[in-house]
């Protein structure tokens, strides 16, 4: 539907000068928006616990605020590929780090990958900006891109 396009542009065009926008929460709700930011370009302090459990500040609006969510389970590892789904990745992955890439500095899960072969495809990846959003300091699934109840909770913040 033409809100869903224009979510989905909106996110798309997120950089680090503007790492915030408005959207309606549902289409009855007249005049009710909600802040969503762009994941990485809202945070700090990114890593990686135990290889899968990503931990960063946020922004919300009492300030940054701790959150965390076990990628584990939430991508696998397809072939060598990194891919959402089923969860599991890391019994056949190794060299697992988070990396900002690219002129937006997107923020991508990284890993040398077990193929069905037993050998590792190097450097398989996921962005985890195009399947994130910070709603208030929460960690959230965004739907404009993948397709899911947009601002459905993934974790809650400590």
């Amino acid at each position: 539907n033409e809100d869903e396009i224009e979510i989905k542009a909106q996110i798309e065009n997120c950089d680090k000068k503007n790492s915030s926008l408005k959207i309606k929460k549902k289409k009855g709700e007249e005049n009710k928006t909600d802040l969503y930011k762009c994941f990485s370009k809202s945070g700090k302090n990114f890593e990686l616990e135990n290889d899968t459990i990503l931990t960063c500040q946020l922004e919300s609006s009492e300030g940054y605020v701790s959150a965390k969510l076990d990628l584990d389970t939430i991508f696998f590892n397809q072939n060598g590929r990194l891919r959402r789904g089923f969860g599991g990745f890391k019994q056949n992955s190794k060299n697992i780090k988070l990396e900002k890439v690219g002129d937006n500095e997107d923020l991508h899960l990284t890993a040398d990958c077990e193929r069905k072969d037993k050998t590792f495809r190097t450097n398989s990846w996921v962005n985890l900006d195009g399947y994130f959003g910070n709603k208030n300091g929460k960690i959230v699934y965004n739907k404009a891109i993948n397709k899911k109840k947009f601002g459905k909770k993934v974790t809650k913040s400590d």
